[in-house]
């Protein structure tokens, strides 16, 4: 009750910044994107207040995918951003290029003025976005690229530029296909594809190795190496770009990502790693054995304590040096944790028993004040230690802050154990901060995939989901949780019968669509 006198105050009398911070943790895109664009264009029609706050969020990106749009709806979008009438121009800090180029047949004179006219645009476009931080570009033809190119080089405030070239054709990634020294700001250069040919690769490690040496001021690198490619020994290819790079002016690497080449550490590496932080190498070749051990050995031995690790398999080194020290934040391990051919760097399959355990026990608990993110995940498995079972979630429990927790679980326990995977669930949503809880499920020992479809294991989990009572099986507050399974979304519901339940996500009405605790299945 008010008092006499007094005047209720509604939301959109609060300040603009506590406005937008409502806004912010209802739309954070690592819960449930719960706002979509059409929401938060209709949350800019609430009031005066409520547009101020939305907008920067509703425009916050820009995205060129125009294959399947009309000519004419393309140039008109393009015209607003080049007369700068959009307001993306002012709150877009990223930009996401796909195809560039929509369908011009049946144009005049069969699309060549069209296309003149759209490449110009589209310069014209990209230079008006003045405040882009972040470009992630997947390359499909040479179609307008330069225009692109030619916009970007003049925004300012470029740090981070993200290159796919799986769907560019071979024949086409020839040097100086993408000329990133044009860019000369760049804090993170990170270039994927499974098709990268070896000219083009070469060709851009020839480019960042000049720009790190006149100065660059990378700290996050991320190179996807092809595996045909000569001229860089041992394929170690972090010595190949800072080998001309000062020693008294070394990188500041934090983040570094590892794939098709080799990691070593030694005098020529370590000092651009003394402050990394952040570590991927789930895609790090094994061809020479020992090589990850030899990492890990040399890690611990320079004192470097990383707070972010991706894997693909453990061993007893890898161990070793999470042991040392407290502080790990983000641990995930991808792939097979079972044994590989002869001369891998994983575990043999009779020792990686004891090594999962070994990583349960003793190593889990060294990092409890500190870890936010486990994930622990594959899809084949001979013998499956690294699964989700009773002991392993009791010594996850005892990270207080985790957030984010993936674990496996083996078919034959979908099939025979759901009380387990149940309990598993229920112990996993009692975590006081856990927000998401990611499940998958691996095919190992007698089972395979012909002994249970994919229809039937989805129906099975469903019902494992369909069980967890929300309000009396869970002693904390979860005011909504969201189960992803093979696609499939499930969220705390009210059923017909009026129980709390985990229900599916597609056929609940929008109003029972929250921001929510995620757990995706």
């Amino acid at each position: 009750m008010f008092r006499a006198g007094l005047l209720s105050t509604g939301i959109q009398d609060l300040a603009l910044e506590l406005i937008q911070e409502i806004i912010f943790y209802s739309s954070i895109v690592n819960w449930s994107e719960t706002l979509s664009k059409t929401e938060l264009a209709a949350l800019c029609l609430v009031c005066r207040q409520f547009k101020s706050a939305a907008e920067p969020f509703l425009f916050s990106e820009v995205k060129y995918d125009f294959l399947r749009h009309a000519p004419a709806s393309v140039m008109d979008y393009l015209q607003t951003l080049a007369e700068r009438t959009n307001p993306a121009v002012q709150y877009a800090k990223t930009l996401r290029i796909r195809k560039l180029i929509p369908n011009l047949r049946g144009e005049p004179c069969e699309g060549v003025l069209a296309r003149e006219k759209l490449g110009h645009l589209i310069m014209q476009a990209t230079r008006s976005l003045q405040n882009v931080r972040s470009v992630y570009w997947n390359l499909y033809t040479f179609d307008a690229m330069y225009s692109v190119i030619d916009g970007l080089v003049e925004l300012p405030h470029i740090e981070e530029l993200h290159l796919e070239f799986s769907n560019l054709p071979v024949q086409w990634q020839v040097s100086d296909t993408m000329p990133i020294r044009r860019f000369g700001n760049l804090r993170c250069i990170n270039i994927s594809g499974s098709h990268l040919s070896s000219i083009l690769a070469m060709d851009l490690i020839i480019q960042i190795r000049t720009m790190v040496k006149d100065g660059g001021v990378l700290t996050h690198f991320g190179f996807t190496l092809p595996s045909g490619i000569v001229g860089i020994p041992n394929k170690c290819l972090l010595h190949e770009i800072v080998q001309e790079v000062p020693r008294t002016s070394p990188l500041k690497l934090c983040h570094l990502r590892v794939e098709g080449y080799s990691l070593k550490i030694d005098s020529v590496t370590l000092p651009h790693l003394r402050v990394l932080s952040s570590l991927d190498v789930s895609r790090m070749p094994n061809e020479e054995t020992g090589i990850q051990r030899q990492l890990w050995t040399g890690l611990r031995a320079a004192s470097i304590q990383l707070r972010d690790i991706v894997i693909g398999g453990i061993n007893e080194q890898l161990l070793q040096y999470l042991k040392s020290y407290p502080g790990l934040e983000q641990f995930a391990a991808h792939g097979e944790w079972r044994g590989m051919q002869k001369g891998s760097d994983q575990a043999d399959p009779p020792n990686l028993e004891a090594l999962s355990r070994e990583l349960y026990s003793a190593v889990i608990p060294v990092h409890m004040d500190s870890l936010v993110s486990f994930k622990a995940l594959t899809r084949w498995l001979t013998e499956s230690p690294s699964c989700i079972s009773y002991d392993n979630i009791a010594s996850i429990l005892v990270c207080k802050k985790l957030a984010t927790l993936a674990f496996t679980v083996k078919v034959a326990d979908i099939n025979n154990n759901q009380d387990m995977i149940r309990d598993v669930l229920k112990m996993a949503l009692d975590l006081p901060h856990i927000k998401t809880i990611e499940v998958s499920y691996a095919w190992g020992g007698r089972c395979r995939w012909g002994c249970c479809s994919s229809g039937r294991l989805k129906q099975r989990m469903e019902d494992i989901i369909y069980s967890i009572d929300v309000h009396n099986d869970i002693r904390r507050n979860l005011t909504c949780c969201e189960i992803m399974f093979e696609g499939n979304r499930y969220i705390p519901g009210i059923t017909e019968d009026g129980l709390l339940r985990f229900l599916n996500f597609k056929k609940l009405h929008p109003l029972f669509i929250q921001s929510s605790t995620n757990l995706r299945l």
